[in-house]
């Protein structure tokens, strides 16, 4: 007997080394793969500056497809944090582009209410955030503005960023160009993996790869470009547009960058156990990254929107999308 609760104990210590080196290697390869992506990124002045393309946006605007409330604490590094024992509102919206002619962008999709609800579970056991609060689904939102939408890009392919996508499906949308980064498509992995199959068997979704560039236009969605950022995750990109004319100062969509505005305000991180172990995160490129659009905010006056922040989302000048009966 004694014999055989030490074999079960040694297997079991064997299965829990071997469950940990698996771990070590899968983050440790996520973070070469964020490390080998960083390109350079582009002047602030030119990205600040009057747009190339012919034509701009005419309109932009956001909903929450679902919030939670949750500590400080759970999105910022609370031994650099000023205010470590407040509290946030975390947004998780979808952002609308629209064009003279009608057409629509979404930068992002949210998620439904279901999947909302089970996202929030880890906040609320781990760090003892509030419970998530649905508000709509990207397709409920649109109404029947959905048939207008022409194109959706992702900030990054993280779950709540993505899902949404279904609700557009299910309600019959008309087909939509999905415009993926190169390094979104090419280098998947097991937080992104999943979200990448959505979009590959989404039957409203047509998936096209940008060419793998540290800036790039949106084909087909002039006044739009893409900034590789990468640091968050592979293919994590920044959305700008300028809205209204060529002149204006644009609009930056940081997507998770940072999850609270302060992070750029301030230059903090987000807190360490999240970035090193639960999304590994390149933390020298996201420190360049924060540094970047700082210096677009405080000496180019661009407005940069970071997705998670809902306080400073409705602080910002950026109107919310019309609800359904609001």
């Amino acid at each position: 007997m004694r014999g055989l609760v030490r074999w079960v104990f040694r297997l079991v210590g064997g299965v829990v080394v071997l469950a940990l080196l698996t771990a070590g290697v899968a983050i440790g390869w996520v973070r070469y793969t964020l490390t080998a992506l960083r390109t350079p990124l582009p002047p602030a002045a030119g990205v600040a500056g009057t747009s190339q393309a012919a034509e701009v946006p005419v309109r932009i605007s956001w909903f929450n497809t679902a919030s939670q409330f949750v500590p400080r604490s759970a999105l910022i590094d609370t031994s650099k944090d000023p205010d470590p024992d407040a509290w946030a509102r975390m947004s998780f919206p979808v952002f609308v582009i629209e064009w003279a002619d009608g057409r629509i962008l979404l930068v992002d999709a949210g998620m439904d209410a279901p999947t909302a609800r089970r996202f929030g579970v880890p906040m609320e056991r781990v760090v003892g955030g509030d419970a998530v609060e649905p508000v709509t689904d990207v397709a409920a939102a649109l109404g029947p503005a959905r048939d207008r939408v022409a194109g959706i890009v992702f900030t990054h392919l993280h779950e709540d960023h993505v899902q949404g996508v279904e609700s557009l499906c299910r309600a019959g949308a008309k087909p939509i160009e999905a415009l993926v980064a190169s390094a979104q498509a090419e280098h998947p992995y097991y937080w992104t993996r999943p979200s990448l199959d959505l979009l590959k068997r989404s039957p409203c979704l047509r998936m096209k790869t940008l060419p793998a560039e540290p800036m790039s236009e949106l084909p087909g969605f002039p006044g739009v470009v893409v900034i590789a950022a990468a640091g968050h995750t592979p293919g994590t990109q920044l959305v700008v547009t300028h809205i209204g004319s060529r002149e204006a100062r644009p609009i930056v969509l940081s997507g998770d960058v940072v999850n609270n505005h302060d992070g750029i305000e301030q230059n903090l991180p987000k807190p360490w156990l999240y970035r090193l172990l639960v999304v590994p995160e390149d933390e020298r490129r996201l420190g360049e990254v924060r540094q970047y659009l700082r210096e677009l905010e405080q000496q180019f006056g661009v407005t940069v929107l970071v997705s998670h922040d809902q306080a400073y989302l409705e602080a910002s000048t950026v109107p919310r999308w019309p609800l359904p009966g609001a």
